[in-house]
């Protein structure tokens, strides 16, 4: 949602000059055998549809879609090392973002716009257990409405520690840190390990209040720009995501938890009611996971 967004509203105000806006996105090469896998067969793995749907809804817009057939994982990490002298998050996706990105270089376009930073703005999912009380969803959805604000909020509170170990597929923060350190040496460093048995750390912690959720995004957002300020000197143009806006962060930080809702426990509420009568409604209310972000770029 959040660079149909971006790539909406950039398409829009290209219109009075005339010009369209191009987009890249990728598209998984073997969409089939990816989704043999049963944890991925619900997932949308080719968001061709999605992105036809946007493009016709602007009528500005030229979709590219790379498949990016030339590159491999082990490309994909040597090339962020390349860029960013050290290993990057998500190491397994890197060969089509840095496609996106060479791909960008290659044409010779000047600014590559991205929305992945609308998790932390406009497509906010909200915190459902502290929601303020509703009638209206209590009285439309009240088996919700006590599992969600009545029992989630008790459970998160009092028992996070031994949900988080009813996790079947996430292990432990202590496991996730050692996977990602490779080097032993780091985590002795800065007693990552200790810290986090000291202080009785979890990936999914208790929170109280939902700003502590939104101030997580500074340091997260922070990284992210930095990483995208060498991608774009590396590659030779600017790389920027307007859901980042330092404007729009400080406005995100006011608007309450409520308005990313509505009566029927939806979430994402925000960006749905922004973008309505724009963006279409199988894109915007799209019940499936999508697997990746897509990234855009204009001239």
């Amino acid at each position: 949602m959040d660079s149909s967004a971006v790539s909406y509203i950039a398409a829009d105000l290209l219109k009075p000059q005339g010009t369209v806006l191009t987009t890249f996105s990728h598209v998984p090469l073997f969409v089939k055998e990816i989704q043999s896998d049963k944890e991925q067969h619900r997932r949308i793995l080719d968001e061709t549809p999605l992105i036809t749907e946007v493009a016709n809804a602007s009528g500005n817009i030229n979709p590219i879609l790379l498949s990016s057939e030339k590159q491999s994982i082990v490309q994909g990490m040597v090339e962020a090392m390349n860029v960013c002298n050290a290993p990057s998050h998500g190491s397994a996706n890197l060969y089509w973002v840095y496609d996106i990105y060479k791909t960008t270089s290659q044409e010779k376009f000047g600014t590559l716009l991205s929305g992945e930073g609308g998790n932390g703005s406009i497509s906010f999912a909200g915190t459902d257990y502290l929601l303020p009380f509703n009638l209206a969803s209590l009285i439309l959805h009240p088996y919700q409405f006590l599992r969600t604000q009545i029992a989630k909020r008790i459970g998160k509170k009092y028992f996070n520690k031994y949900l988080n170990k009813r996790r079947d597929v996430v292990d432990s923060l202590e496991k996730y840190v050692s996977n990602i350190f490779l080097n032993q040496s780091v985590l002795d460093a800065y007693n990552i390990k200790e810290d986090i048995a000291k202080n009785d750390k979890e990936i999914y912690r208790h929170i109280s209040d939902v700003q502590e959720i939104k101030e997580l995004f500074i340091d997260f957002y922070y990284l992210r720009s930095l990483r995208g300020a060498v991608c774009g000197h590396y590659y030779g143009f600017e790389l920027r995501d307007p859901c980042t806006d330092l404007d729009l962060m400080e406005y995100f930080f006011s608007i309450p938890n409520e308005a990313f809702f509505d009566d029927h426990y939806n979430n994402r509420m925000l960006v749905k009611r922004m973008m309505s009568g724009k963006i279409p409604d199988k894109v915007l209310f799209e019940k499936e996971k999508v697997c990746k972000v897509l990234t855009y770029h204009i001239e």
